[in-house]
């Protein structure tokens, strides 16, 4: 994972496998970032599994701040929106819903 801040701005790059373990680590890398601005690029992750999946929109619904995702195929973006996260064309989420 590598985070590069400029300013009031911060991409987070995710590259490699993205399982359970690194969607733990990317929570932790927004937790303790200070931008207003974030975003986060999945554009060289491989191997969404469910789970980091389900912990990406429970990171996406909870966060305080606008969190831009970045790099998605479509198909994750669905599997977000049947998690209650749906995305714009530009990564912004439009929606975030509670999943009973």
């Amino acid at each position: 994972m590598l985070t590069a801040a400029k300013f009031e701005k911060t991409v987070v790059r995710v590259g490699g496998a993205f399982d359970a373990l690194a969607a733990a680590r990317l929570q932790i890398e927004i937790a303790l970032c200070r931008a207003k601005d974030i975003s986060v690029d999945l554009g060289d992750a491989t191997g969404f599994s469910d789970t980091s999946l389900a912990f990406l929109a429970d990171i996406l619904r909870h966060s305080r701040r606008p969190i831009r995702v970045l790099g998605l195929r479509r198909h994750h973006e669905q599997r977000l929106k049947l998690l209650g996260i749906e995305l714009d064309g530009a990564g912004e989420i439009v929606r975030a819903r509670a999943i009973p």
